[in-house]
Parts: C-alpha cells; structure tokens; sequence
C-alpha cells in the first residue's frame, strides 16, 4: 500500500528516527477505520 504524505510529516518522521539511531527506524501507521476485512 503508498500512503502519500505532506513534505512536513516527512521530515518530522526522518527527524525522528534521526534523533532514534539506536532504536528500529521502523514506523506504524493507524489508518482508522480498517481492519482485517478492509475499509469499513
């Protein structure tokens, strides 16, 4: 699945998992109202 973004989340989320080099640079993303089924 693409899951397109604003430039702004981008760079916060890159901020992020610069500032978190010891950790997963892993993200998890919710999308509300899915499920196991799909979109509800």
């Amino acid at each position: 699945m693409k899951v397109n973004l604003p430039q702004s989340a981008i760079d916060l989320l890159k901020s992020i998992i610069e500032k978190n080099k010891d950790k997963p640079s892993t993200i998890r993303i919710y999308f509300a109202g899915f499920g196991c089924s799909g979109c509800n």
